[in-house]
């Protein structure tokens, strides 16, 4: 909390500091891509954040870079590997979806999308 009481807002990753806190797929692809749309930094702070509530401290998050071969549109894939089984990761990541992302998603401009899987 801040003086005033308010919560203090995440701190925003910068591009070079994601790799301690993501996994990156592709590094210099998913970082140039992260430099083009920096609005989605915060995104990544928030994520990683909320990540931590919904399932255990330092789950792993996999960031991937994927193209619609149809579309041609690359968006940016938050992939979080989950270490509970198959049921509790889905329970876990509908209430991460429920509780943040779905507010959270317009300020992606839909250039950011999340899934889970579970080990």
């Amino acid at each position: 909390m801040s003086e005033r009481g308010a919560a203090a807002p995440p701190t925003v990753p910068r591009p070079i500091a994601l790799p301690r806190l993501f996994e990156l797929i592709e590094d210099e692809e998913t970082l140039g891509f992260l430099r083009e749309h920096p609005f989605l930094l915060p995104l990544l702070a928030e994520l990683r954040r909320e990540v931590d509530a919904h399932f255990d401290p330092w789950t792993p998050v996999l960031l991937d870079l994927r193209t619609d071969p149809e579309e041609g549109d690359t968006a940016l894939f938050a992939r979080i590997r989950s270490g509970f089984d198959l049921d509790e990761s889905l329970r876990r990541w509908r209430r991460l979806v429920d509780d943040w992302w779905l507010d959270a998603l317009p300020r992606s401009d839909t250039l950011m999308h999340l899934d889970v899987y579970s080990r």
